[in-house]
């Protein structure tokens, strides 16, 4: 990532530096941390969705 002096490196050179870094254990943790916490979420959402009855088989009483 070499910039001519006075200008800043490319974006499209700074995000493939960002790229190369090696993940450390961290990275690891948080993503797994992220994907459990979406996954337990969307598990949510899917239950509460087939406990509730289906709209066409709510009947409204006439006033």
């Amino acid at each position: 990532m070499t910039a001519v002096a006075g200008k800043p490196p490319a974006l499209g050179s700074m995000a493939a530096g960002l790229e190369r870094l090696p993940h450390s254990r961290r990275h690891v943790k948080v993503r797994f941390l992220i994907g459990a916490v979406t996954f337990f979420e969307a598990f949510d959402q899917l239950l509460a969705a087939s406990a509730r009855p289906h709209p066409s088989a709510v009947r409204f009483s006439e006033p």
